[in-house]
């Protein structure tokens, strides 16, 4: 059996300025400081900036090298690792500003303690600033072009959870939800190129009766009665999952009054759900649903906020969703359709929604796709780790 253990590290306010210190604890033992040095917040935007520089064009040129199956080629394999590595020489910085001091590593001190081969989770806490930095491409080794892979970046070596700490939560949100039998429910826009791959590989994975859409007329025109009624009865249903596949678009670019309203859902090609339109339906969740905001664009032209749903991850995990999976920036809905199947099968072996993020991260950075486009999918949680309690019958993942 594999040795698992778990590594906290949290970003809290330093008591007399403005700037951040890091606090860690193993396996639920007592928090200590990581590093006596403080972190300033200018340091992490600036980090920022310039990893955001290098993610956006990596991600669109293993986009453009994929075929229709998310596979890249031997020769597009070379292109694509060469900016990845670009990529990795940022985050690298990020990890010598954050975790390195006077020359000691103390997290890989922490972390080499531990057997080989043990099974590792890293959560990440913090209040809802500073958790902007992508962790699944941050790297804790320095990068060689010769020796280079994406096997280096967080996201594929450990299970990575994002805890947000909210003020106020409606309940404590669970680590361990039963979910027997599984009940799916689908929010898709048919009209997306891959919207039929996508859900022909729900239909594999749950039966019909317990697959449950939102079927109603989505009109615009009765917006404010959808989300009062049949909106809002649809996200009462007893669901262990809600999956979003559709588009996301900023409908309303002349008023932007908040970042709640700047990103949208569309649901139909003129029917968009945004952030404050979920918390108009004063829902707040009954059965604790895993979302997936498997939310895509086509539109290589689109300038668009990094962490764009993270309106969106705050309003779920607000009204009692215990774990939120997003995308870290635009994705082709060709590889989200072909990602969505293998994590849910994943997902029903494992019961561990960080550690099944994370295979099916590894099962597309395999041959034959040699894919790191699962890397720009991020996990948030109130209380990590997120587990399932799944019925027997699902025995093993159909994309092993």
């Amino acid at each position: 059996m594999t040795d698992s253990h778990t590594v906290r590290l949290e970003l809290r306010p330093s008591s007399n300025s403005r700037d951040y210190v890091v606090v860690y604890s193993v396996d639920g033992g007592p928090a200590a400081r990581l590093r006596r040095e403080t972190i300033s917040p200018t340091g992490f935007s600036t980090l920022n900036d310039a990893i955001l520089q290098y993610l956006r064009p990596a991600a669109k040129l293993a986009e453009k090298m994929q075929d229709q199956d998310g596979r890249i080629g031997p020769m597009s394999y070379e292109k694509v690792k060469d900016i990845f590595f670009a990529l990795a020489m940022q985050t690298y910085d990020a990890y010598l500003l954050i975790f390195k001091e006077d020359g000691r590593d103390p997290l890989k001190e922490i972390i080499e303690k531990f057997p080989p081969a043990s099974s590792i989770t890293l959560i990440l806490s913090s209040g809802e600033t500073n958790l902007n930095l992508p962790w699944e491409f941050m790297v804790d080794t320095c990068p060689d072009a010769a020796t280079f892979s994406f096997e280096m970046f967080w996201g594929i070596k450990y299970t990575l959870y994002r805890q947000i700490v909210f003020e106020k939560l409606p309940r404590p949100a669970p680590q361990l939800v039963n979910a027997n039998p599984v009940k799916f429910g689908l929010i898709i826009d048919r009209d997306l190129p891959n919207a039929a791959f996508e859900e022909k590989s729900f239909s594999q994975l749950f039966t019909k009766e317990n697959i449950l859409p939102l079927d109603c007329e989505l009109d615009s025109a009765r917006k404010y009665d959808l989300l009062k009624h049949e909106i809002k009865i649809y996200l009462g249903k007893q669901m262990h999952f809600l999956h979003f596949a559709c588009h996301t678009d900023k409908p309303n670019m002349g008023r932007r009054d908040s970042l709640a309203d700047a990103y949208c859902f569309m649901l139909t090609r003129y029917f968009s759900l945004c952030p404050a339109d979920i918390r108009r339906t004063e829902i707040i969740f009954e059965h604790t649903p895993l979302v997936f905001l498997n939310a895509c664009s086509t539109d290589e032209n689109a300038e668009k906020d990094y962490y764009h749903h993270w309106s969106s991850v705050r309003e779920f995990l607000q009204r009692g969703a215990p774990a939120v999976i997003t995308t870290q920036c635009d994705i082709h809905d060709g590889f989200a359709a072909r990602f969505a199947g293998p994590f849910y099968s994943e997902l029903l072996v494992t019961a561990d929604v960080g550690e099944a993020l994370m295979k099916c991260r590894r099962h597309f950075i395999d041959d034959p796709y040699h894919n790191p486009l699962g890397l720009l999918y991020g996990l948030y949680a109130s209380n990590p780790p997120f587990h399932l309690s799944i019925n027997a019958q699902h025995t093993e993942s159909q994309y092993a």
